[in-house]
């Protein structure tokens, strides 16, 4: 069984290009979010160091390969958040 929900999305009136979702079937369910461009914009492209766990195959395979894992995963991160 599939349900469906109406939202409404409403931008921020500060300008910085987030919005307010609202959700009217549920009392007092609200959310917001921000464009993906415009929260670049303020945090820059700092980097944060995160640790990566694989398997122990794979991670043969990436280093007689020369693969780097954390320019694969932000190439693929960052076409995840094109893709939306």
């Amino acid at each position: 069984m599939r349900l469906v929900y109406s939202e409404i999305f409403t931008l921020y009136e500060d300008g910085t290009g987030g919005y307010v979702v609202e959700f009217p079937d549920f009392e007092r369910c609200v959310t917001g979010g921000a464009d993906m461009d415009a929260y670049a914009a303020k945090y820059g492209n700092k980097a944060v160091k995160k640790t990566l766990t694989i398997p122990a195959w794979l991670n043969t395979f990436v280093e007689k390969n020369g693969i780097s894992c954390s320019k694969v995963l932000q190439e693929a991160l960052c076409k995840m958040t094109q893709a939306k």
